[in-house]
């Protein structure tokens, strides 16, 4: 296993989708998408499905964030971890494709590996929180 082929090809397509989102600034999103996946297998629907959560909720993710990430605005957020909050947020808790407790864990697996020294612990705190709203509000 590589940083960037895990072999599960779901985490693969959430590698991708965070990196697109943190590149889209600097590379064309289609550019970046066609080199990444020749470079590892990952699972092509579970992607589409991801990236169209996150564009349909894109607003509301946005919301949520700067709810519960009051000490930064988005703008301050390390991309990386913003591009992994929208991630987690538009698969595990705005939609239901995958369990929010499963999306969760894997947005803390992914900053572990793609985030800084605090990344973690900050995408830990923001999904909690919001994990936490959305459980009592079922």
């Amino acid at each position: 296993m590589d940083l960037y082929n895990s072999g599960d090809k779901r985490r693969n397509a959430r590698i991708l989708l965070i990196q697109s989102y943190y590149a889209n600034s600097q590379v064309d999103e289609a550019h970046i998408e066609s080199l990444l996946t020749k470079s590892y297998p990952i699972d092509l629907e579970k992607y589409k499905a991801i990236k169209e959560a996150v564009e349909t909720n894109l607003e509301k993710i946005d919301e949520l964030i700067l709810k519960y990430a009051t000490e930064r605005p988005l703008d301050e957020i390390n991309p990386v971890d913003y591009s992994i909050l929208k991630v987690v947020l538009a698969e595990g808790i705005l939609t239901t494709l995958t369990p929010p407790k499963v999306a969760i864990n894997e947005g803390i697996e992914l900053a572990k590996l793609f985030g800084t020294e605090m990344s973690a612990k900050f995408v830990n705190g923001v999904l909690g929180a919001i994990y936490d709203e959305y459980k009592t509000k079922e």
